[in-house]
């Protein structure tokens, strides 16, 4: 076996030209999240907010909006920034075209079903 047999590749563009729209497709090791995901015209993701990690988006293709704490900032091909844990954030392409963007954050735990109590199961 190679050094490399155990990394887990995934081709970016080559899975970009495949077509679709949303989290087109992931990758996931012991520490860290990596999704790719591309939105239609006008398309994105609600503002919300994630209290756990701080997240590295990086813009592949297109542009769009990103929004901070109700804050408009431009997202273009070949940005890349990391939006902080507690933010308010939400991600919408142009009303002109689409935006392909990777994310990639620290992994976080699995939900655990829980009871009506609230209390973790199993």
């Amino acid at each position: 076996m190679g050094e490399y047999d155990e990394v887990e590749v995934l081709e970016l563009y080559e899975r970009l030209a495949s077509g679709g729209s949303g989290a087109l497709a992931g990758l996931e090791s012991a520490d860290l999240d990596v999704n790719l995901v591309r939105f239609s015209a006008g398309a994105g993701v609600a503002p919300h907010v994630n209290p756990e990690v701080d997240v590295l988006l990086v813009v592949l293709e297109g542009n769009g909006v990103l929004v901070l704490d109700g804050v408009d900032r431009p997202l273009t091909a070949g940005t890349a920034l990391i939006i902080p844990k507690g933010v308010e954030r939400g991600v919408r392409s142009s009303p002109q075209g689409e935006i392909a963007y990777l994310t990639v954050h620290r992994r976080r735990g699995r939900l655990w079903p829980t009871s009506r109590r609230g209390t973790r199961a199993g």
